[in-house]
């Protein structure tokens, strides 16, 4: 079941619509257990770095929640956040 849920999450995630991808997002960041962050780390660096200023707060607002369990992760995420607060 939970694959199940993880697996929707992440094709929302990778979808068009923006409020789609960044509820994804932040309902990730929630239930995400450390082995799964290494697989979307590239999703969410690319959605840091997104135009839409929702999903890029969702993804670090996520990075902030990971960043607790995960730090490794996170911490190579550096050039993308920097982008996008400047």
């Amino acid at each position: 079941v939970v694959f199940i849920c993880m697996s929707c999450l992440m094709k929302d995630m990778t979808g068009k619509n923006d409020c789609y991808r960044a509820n994804a997002i932040r309902t990730l960041s929630r239930v995400l257990d450390p082995a799964m962050a290494a697989q979307i780390d590239r999703y969410l660096k690319t959605a840091i770095v997104d135009k839409n200023p929702f999903v890029a707060s969702a993804a670090l607002v996520c990075g902030n929640h990971l960043l607790r369990s995960v730090p490794e992760v996170v911490k190579r995420w550096v050039n993308e956040i920097q982008e996008t607060v400047q």
